[in-house]
C-alpha cells in the first residue's frame, strides 16, 4: 500500500528521530560521574529523585501527547534534555539535581509517545498490521546508535566525566530540530478531562492481559536497572581500581553499554519470530528470569567472566520495546494509547525509585547483595502472574492473531 507524502516524511524523520534518542554519551558513566561528584549514597539519592519525578510527570505526559499532540510532547523532550545536559556540565549537587528533574520530564514526554507517533502515522495510512515489523527497524537502529555513543562516551569520560554530557548537548539540539520537521498524524477530535481519561485508563488496566503487561514493565524496569546502573560500578571492584577514581573503568564501561545496545538491536531480528512460536509472555517471562540470575551472579562473584550476562540484558529491554506498545495499541484507544503506556512507565519507575532507596547503602557488596535479592523475587513474580489462566490465555490468543 502506499504512502502519502506527509506519512513518508514522518516515517522518515521518525526512523532518524530514534537514532538520535539513542545518542546517549553519557548512559555508561553518569552514575560513575555522580559518585566522583557526590559519594556512592548521594548519588543512589539522586537516581532516586529521577524515578520520583517521572512519577509526578509521566501521567500528565501521557496525557498531554494524547490530547495536545505527539510532536508537541516529542519537542518537551528536546527542550528538557537541552537545559539538562546543560546542568550536568555545570556540575555539584544541586545543578545534577536539577539535571535529573529535566532529564525525568524529557524521558516522561517521550515515554509511550514515540511509539503511539509512529502507530497512529501508520495507522493513518492503514498500515498498522506492519507497525512491529517497522519498530523493529527504528528501534535497531536506536540500539545501534546507543552502541556507538557508548564507545565514545566512555573514551570521552576517560578524558574527563564531564565530556560526555557535552556530546549529549549537541545530540539534544539535534533530536529537537528534528521534531520540528514533523507534522501530527490525524488524531481523534474526542476531548476529555484528564480525570474522566485517568477513569477509562483504569478500566482498560483491569483487562487481564493488560493488567500483566503492566505488571511486566514493572519488572522489566526494576531488572534492567538494577544491572544497567551498579555495572559500572562494579567494573570498578572487577578493575580493582579505588571507588574514587572511577574514570579508569569508563572506557571499559562504555564498551560493556555499547555491547548491550548491540546485543539488544541484533536480538530484534528473532524476538518476533519467537513471539510468533511461543507467545510474548513466556519470551518476555525468560528474559526476565535472565536478568535476575546477573543480579545475582554480580553479587556472588567479582569476575571479568560475569560481562556476558551483564550485557545480555539488552535482549529483554529490546523485546519489551517493541512488544509493549504493539500489544497496547491494538487494545486501547488512540486518545488513551499514550495515557496507558505512560501509567505502565510510571508504575515501573516508581517502584524503581523505591528499590534505589531500599538498596542503598555506603558499601558497594551491601548494595549488590540487595539488589539480587530484589531481582529474583520480581523475576518470579512475573512468572507466577503470567501463569494465571486468564492471562496465559490471552497471550496465547495474542500470539494466534498475529
Amino acid at each position: 500500500m502506499s504512502t502519502d507524502s506527509h506519512t513518508e516524511a514522518n516515517l522518515r524523520a521518525y526512523v532518524v528521530h530514534q537514532r538520535v534518542v539513542g545518542s546517549l554519551f553519557w548512559l555508561p558513566t553518569v552514575l560513575l560521574y555522580l559518585i566522583d561528584q557526590v559519594g556512592l549514597t548521594q548519588a543512589l539519592q539522586l537516581g532516586a529523585l529521577y524515578y520520583l519525578t517521572v512519577v509526578v510527570v509521566e501521567v500528565p505526559s501521557g496525557w498531554f501527547s494524547d490530547h495536545v499532540g505527539r510532536v508537541a510532547a516529542l519537542r518537551v523532550t528536546g527542550v528538557a534534555w537541552v537545559g539538562c545536559h546543560a546542568l550536568f556540565l555545570v556540575g555539584g549537587a544541586v545543578p545534577i539535581a536539577g539535571a535529573q528533574v529535566l532529564l525525568a520530564v524529557g524521558f516522561a514526554f517521550l515515554s509511550g509517545t514515540d511509539s503511539t507517533f509512529h502507530f497512529d502515522v501508520l495507522d493513518a495510512d492503514g498500515l498498522s498490521s506492519e507497525f512491529e515489523r517497522r519498530e523493529v527497524r527504528a528501534r535497531t537502529g536506536l540500539h545501534y546508535a546507543t552502541a556507538v555513543t557508548a564507545v565514545v562516551g566512555g573514551c570521552l569520560a576517560f578524558v574527563d566525566l564531564r565530556l560526555p554530557f557535552a556530546a549529549a548537548l549537541l545530540a539534544a539540539a539535534v533530536q529537537l530540530g528534528l521534531t520540528l520537521r514533523m507534522s501530527e498524524p490525524p488524531r481523534s477530535t474526542r476531548s476529555a478531562s484528564f480525570t474522566s481519561d485517568l477513569r477509562s485508563v483504569r478500566r482498560h488496566l483491569r483487562r487481564p492481559l493488560l493488567a500483566w503487561i503492566t505488571f511486566y514493565v514493572v519488572v522489566e524496569v526494576i531488572l534492567i536497572h538494577l544491572v544497567a546502573e551498579l555495572a559500572p560500578p562494579y567494573l570498578t571492584m572487577v578493575l580493582e581500581r579505588p571507588a574514587d577514581d572511577p574514570a579508569g573503568a569508563a572506557v571499559i564501561a562504555g564498551l560493556v553499554v555499547a555491547t548491550v545496545a548491540g546485543v539488544g538491536g541484533f536480538s530484534l531480528r528473532y524476538t518476533e519470530r519467537a513471539r510468533q512460536r511461543f507467545s510474548a509472555g513466556v519470551v518476555l517471562v525468560v528474559l526476565a528470569f535472565l536478568t535476575a540470575t546477573t543480579s545475582v551472579t554480580m553479587a556472588l562473584v567479582v569476575s571479568p567472566f560475569v560481562l556476558p550476562l551483564i550485557v545480555s540484558r539488552g535482549v529483554q529491554m529490546a523485546a519489551t520495546q517493541v512488544f509493549v506498545p504493539g500489544i497496547i495499541s491494538r487494545r486501547v484507544e488512540q486518545h488513551h494509547r499514550a495515557t496507558v503506556l505512560s501509567v505502565t512507565s510510571l508504575f515501573g519507575r516508581c517502584a524503581y525509585a523505591m528499590v534505589l532507596l531500599s538498596i542503598a547503602a555506603d558499601r558497594l557488596p551491601r548494595v549488590l547483595d540487595r539488589a539480587a535479592v530484589v531481582a529474583v523475587v520480581a523475576a518470579v513474580l512475573a512468572l507466577a502472574t503470567a501463569l494465571r489462566p486468564r492471562v496465559a490465555n490471552e497471550l496465547r490468543a495474542d500470539r494466534d492473531a498475529t
